[in-house]
């Protein structure tokens, strides 16, 4: 089983493209900064899928820390947003590595636009493989999600305990609509009221105590703790790493 998780700009798209489309001259004072988070809600999925398929290969890619990457670089040239993706997971997810399923996670409603370059580049470069966009907005922008040609499914809620099942669909290519919080166009066909099915979410975990640590181990850690001018006067005055839970 192969995933790929795939952490969207959380900037308006507009920003992505400003940012992409600025040139580095000789002449520059002052960048554009770009701050990135632990992506939490892709690295709580990352734990359960290696906890309960330990054969499986899970890899992540964070778009906001690429434009960090972007932004830091001496020799950048302008781009679009639609060659910057799509280089980007050529250059970041190696050649023999074809995920059964890409997660994309949206947590804020300004990563909304960006999900539409991300999933052309993500099926021009694995067409067959099925996109699904989970996260807080996601739950809430199931339609406008869905009218997005290339995302195949929507999940709805906090997606740990159905990411094993949503997995596995994938790789057998089995109806993923059959699972609790996972909306596709036919079931919203079906019910464009919210009636009965699109009204469910994934399953609560009662008991947080199942839910794994977060797989830090999939992400540089050196270069999250070392954003944010809280995180340096904390590392300064403390010299001990850190790491976020949610």
């Amino acid at each position: 089983m192969k995933v790929l998780f795939v952490h969207p700009p959380n900037m308006p798209l507009s920003e992505v493209k400003e940012i992409l489309e600025t040139k580095r001259t000789a002449n520059d004072r002052k960048e554009k900064e770009v701050y990135i988070n632990m992506p939490m809600g892709i690295l709580y999925l990352a734990a359960v899928l290696e906890r309960d398929c330990p054969d499986s290969t899970i890899k992540i890619v964070d778009f906001m820390k690429s434009l960090k990457d972007f932004v830091s670089s001496n020799d950048r040239t302008s781009t679009t947003a639609d060659e910057f993706f799509y280089k980007e997971f050529d250059r970041l997810v190696d050649d023999n590595f074809a995920p059964d399923m890409v997660g994309i996670s949206i947590l804020f409603s300004t990563a909304h636009n960006s999900v539409i370059p991300i999933s052309k580049a993500i099926k021009q470069k694995w067409p067959n493989t099925k996109i699904v966009v989970g996260g807080m907005h996601a739950t809430s922008a199931v339609e406008s999600l869905l009218s997005i040609s290339h995302v195949d499914y929507v999940a709805r809620g906090e997606a740990e305990s159905i990411i094993v099942d949503v997995a596995k669909a994938c790789v057998e290519k089995s109806d993923l609509e059959k699972i609790q919080g996972v909306i596709g166009r036919n079931k919203f066909a079906s019910d464009k009221k919210f009636k009965t099915e699109l009204s469910k979410r994934a399953p609560m975990i009662d008991n947080l105590d199942e839910i794994p640590f977060p797989a830090w181990h999939l992400i540089p850690m050196d270069d999250y703790s070392g954003t944010g001018r809280r995180v340096r006067q904390i590392n300064k005055k403390k010299k001990t790493a850190y790491a976020t839970i949610l």
